[in-house]
């Protein structure tokens, strides 16, 4: 049987939501704060054997005050816990007969320090004064649930001591706009200081120590925007649209530090030029580390950006084989590998689909016969078998020298086809071509690291 040389040729052919926060002006923020809550949930409990100890509302408390007591110390909490929402963190209200094993514990109770309230962040301690008032040890502090210009507001001081336990911190004056410090809640006219909610710039405070305000972005080659193109953002169970918006617009998201956002930029091809997903940038730096499009980002304290970033792309690369001895003719099947074709739904993200990578990438055989007789191209319209989506082109000068750790393509020749004494390579290679090519046809020729750089390029590898 007649022995046929084989080599391999590649031509190449060059056809011609938006959540924007704004903060009224805020000082800047106490160098003893800090986020210091630590888990995503907290127990809280109110310590109710108060009957016939406390002053409120003018009268010493019964027992039928208890659940006002409990509505109001209710809504104080609520105040915070909207806000730390961004930070996925809530509070868990639990009977007062859980007291002691609750997170949070907030209690009445005789000779405290301040004549109002006090908190203790490493023990998430508030105790609320009883006696005191006016600095008299044996008269009773004024509290009211209802706000009295001589007595003492009790959500506005409940709001501001679970301040001390989520931030930190201490009183420095009242001009300040921070319910943390305000030092002038317990004075004897403090029915008129009624804050019986986090302030602006509380929620400003809380964001910066506990989320990111992160800026989302898809862009060109050329670092112009892709505005109208989505941002896919992973919700636990499916990929949520955010729309890139026109100049001067921009997208952010708030995200809590130590979380994790896995995002996914827009899988289809873009024109004019024809450009489409390459890599994820953090902090405009290339993440190369995995080109994977549901990628996934820590959010730590110094990330600011995030974005998902286009290349050009050729759909007019050809990859054919050529027999020798026949020369001009092309024939049997090639084989490629694409960490950027989209030939896998992953389970973890509801079987969205996506590119595999280079830690993923597979081999896929093309046939050169039919359609694909003079060759094979990763075009931007064939379908193929192992996906929706087609390759959609191919990126030039893609890693040349192959440097470890970044992505680059491959090609060889499959298994089961033969070749002996010599390969040839034309076109767009680069170095690291053929390898383990025997004489007896046991083994195959392999073509790995490619690059397609420039035209005319020919290298041949003899054995």
């Amino acid at each position: 049987m007649k022995k046929i040389n084989f080599s391999f040729t590649i031509l190449f052919v060059l056809s011609i939501l938006i959540n924007d926060f704004t903060y009224s002006q805020c000082p800047p923020y106490p160098s003893d704060w800090s986020k210091r809550l630590t888990k995503n949930s907290y127990t809280w409990a109110f310590y109710d054997d108060i009957i016939g100890m406390v002053m409120i509302n003018g009268t010493i408390a019964q027992e039928s005050d208890i659940p006002l007591i409990k509505d109001v110390i209710r809504g104080a909490v609520n105040g915070w816990k909207v806000i730390l929402q961004s930070a996925n963190i809530t509070f868990i209200e639990i009977p007062s007969s859980n007291y002691n094993s609750a997170d949070i514990k907030i209690n009445f109770s005789l000779g405290e320090r301040n004549i109002c309230g006090y908190a203790n962040p490493d023990d998430n301690l508030i105790t609320l004064g009883i006696t005191g008032w006016k600095g008299d040890p044996l008269q009773f502090v004024p509290w009211y649930t209802t706000g009295n210009p001589m007595g003492v507001d009790l959500q506005t001081v409940v709001t501001h001591e679970l301040g001390h336990l989520i931030l930190g911190g201490q009183e420095w004056n009242a001009a300040i706009p921070y319910t943390i410090m305000r030092d002038d809640l317990c004075q004897a006219d403090a029915g008129n200081k009624i804050i019986r909610k986090p302030l602006s710039c509380d929620e400003q405070a809380v964001r910066f120590f506990y989320t990111r305000e992160i800026e989302i972005n898809q862009i060109r080659h050329d670092n112009t925007r892709l505005s109208g193109t989505p941002v896919g953002r992973w919700r636990g169970s499916y990929f949520e649209n955010l729309t890139i918006p026109n100049y001067p617009f921009i997208l952010k998201i708030i995200s809590p530090i130590n979380s994790r956002e896995i995002l996914r930029g827009y899988q289809q091809l873009v024109y004019n030029p024809a450009e489409k997903y390459y890599v994820w940038e953090k902090n405009n730096v290339e993440q190369l580390d995995t080109i994977q499009n549901h990628r996934g980002f820590t959010v730590d304290p110094f990330i600011f950006s995030l974005n998902s970033c286009f290349n050009l792309t050729y759909p007019t690369i050809t990859i054919k084989t050529d027999l020798l001895e026949l020369p001009g003719t092309t024939g049997g099947n090639i084989e490629f590998r694409d960490p950027w074709y989209i030939d896998y739904r992953d389970p973890q993200y509801g079987y969205n689909w996506r590119n595999r990578g280079m830690q993923e990438a597979r081999f896929l055989t093309r046939s050169l016969t039919g359609q694909f007789a003079n060759g094979w191209q990763p075009d931007f319209t064939t379908i193929y078998p192992e996906s929706p989506y087609p390759y959609n082109g191919v990126f030039l000068n893609e890693n040349p020298r192959f440097e470890p750790g970044k992505p680059y393509y491959s090609v060889r020749v499959p298994q089961s086809q033969i070749i002996y004494s010599k390969a040839m390579c034309f076109g767009f290679l680069s170095t690291r071509l053929f390898k383990n090519i025997s004489r007896e046809g046991a083994k195959l020729a392999e073509l790995h690291g490619v690059s397609f750089t420039e035209f005319n390029y020919k290298k041949t590898s003899k054995k």
